[in-house]
């Protein structure tokens, strides 16, 4: 987590513009007041065609501006502890730090600094902090950093959340992260002057550090999602006022004779069916091979029937996912992590190429680097989860 490294003075006693609360639409957004100047002057432009010499009038074309839409990030503000040492504590054991500074940070706070030194016309900050210190040291950074605040809220008995940054002399570093105001200062129904500014903006940057029922409620908001397809093309998500999508795969052409990969979201039933559509377009533009890959079947766990009338939609989705089209290079390769059961390999056609992953060693990875690994112990949700997974995970005790 890398910090905003232009905190300015901290002034109690004039709080900055971070803590108002005053929502605006910004359907035609206008530049800070702390940075607003006299508007350049717009002038016609002047063109003569010094070829055609029967030519005595000026052709006069006016050229009219139109207003970049903002750019918004939604996310979280962190007050950044960074301490120096030689190496980390021993339980029970205090050490003393080289250096101690406290900045402004959070992967949100950054992106729209970021945004902003990049001089981007409009750029909009919407988080939560506390009526604290902290609070008004990350306003101060992000106006400072040329980042609109009138979305930075502040309030409620939530202190400002902060972070302990513990940096080695090997390099090495540890992070303690407090949610604090970005985890529990907000409502759950976001209020319509935020959601307003999503609607307008050019450009929306979310991150996971604050809940996921706020950026499921932001992307909702979302008029298009633009998806990269590797360095040649991307695909565009719009929606129709009706609900239903509007697909459009960019640069169609330049993906020709290209291994295409795409990485695919089933995380609700509402995206399913656009995945689906930009799937099954995919593989006909003529790509050399298509790689999909689903970190999330979301319907594995209901795979079989135990009484007659059950529908197994397992056996659905792999049903419809056997049918993507074929590419130059063949069948389609399908990368699924970490599926229920292994059985459902089975519940494929021949059209596509089924391949089963898993994140578990990852997982151990991960529990073998805590300090107490020695005490973890594993609880399964139920009895199908313990036999698909047991075996990888058998150094650990079970529950």
């Amino acid at each position: 987590m890398g910090a905003i490294n232009n905190s300015l003075p901290i002034t109690p006693s004039n709080p900055p513009k971070s803590l108002q609360t005053k929502l605006i639409n910004l359907k035609y957004p206008s530049p800070s007041p702390s940075s607003q100047s006299k508007p350049k002057p717009q002038f016609p432009t002047l063109t003569v065609n010094s070829s055609n010499p029967q030519q005595t009038t000026p052709i006069i074309h006016t050229h009219t501006h139109t207003p970049t839409p903002p750019l918004v990030v939604w996310g979280s503000a962190n007050a950044d502890i960074y301490v120096e040492i030689d190496r980390l504590p021993r339980p029970g054991e205090t050490v003393s730090a080289k250096t101690g500074q406290t900045l402004s940070g959070g992967k949100g706070a950054n992106q729209a600094v970021c945004a902003g030194r990049l001089e981007y016309p409009a750029v909009y900050f919407v988080g939560r902090v506390g009526e604290d210190a902290n609070g008004r040291l990350i306003g101060e950074a992000l106006e400072g950093g040329g980042v609109r605040v009138e979305y930075l809220k502040g309030g409620g008995g939530v202190p400002t959340g902060h972070a302990v940054v513990m940096l080695q002399s090997d390099g090495q570093n540890s992070i303690i992260i407090v949610g604090g105001a970005n985890m529990e200062g907000w409502g759950k129904v976001l209020e319509e002057g935020e959601l307003e500014v999503v609607r307008n903006a050019g450009i929306v940057l979310l991150q996971r550090e604050i809940p996921d029922y706020v950026n499921i409620q932001v992307a909702k908001g979302v008029k298009e999602v633009l998806v990269k397809l590797g360095s040649k093309g991307s695909a565009l998500f719009e929606s129709f006022d009706d609900g239903f999508p509007n697909l459009f795969i960019n640069n169609a052409q330049d993906i020709r004779g290209q291994h295409v990969a795409f990485l695919a979201s089933f995380s609700s039933p509402s995206v399913i069916f656009k995945q689906l559509s930009i799937m099954f377009a995919l593989p006909r533009l003529f790509v050399a091979s298509f790689t999909l890959v689903l970190p999330f079947f979301p319907t594995g766990s209901f795979e079989r029937m135990e009484e007659e009338g059950d529908v197994a939609t397992a056996f659905t989705m792999a049903r419809i996912l056997s049918n993507v089209p074929i590419s130059r290079g063949g069948p389609t390769s399908l990368v699924i992590y970490d599926i229920h059961a292994l059985q459902e390999r089975f519940y494929f056609g021949d059209h596509v190429l089924p391949c089963f992953e898993t994140g578990i060693p990852l997982l151990k990875r991960r529990l073998h680097q805590l300090p107490d690994a020695e005490n973890i112990s594993i609880a399964f949700p139920d009895d199908g989860a313990w036999k698909r997974f047991y075996k990888q995970l058998q150094h650990f005790r079970m529950l």
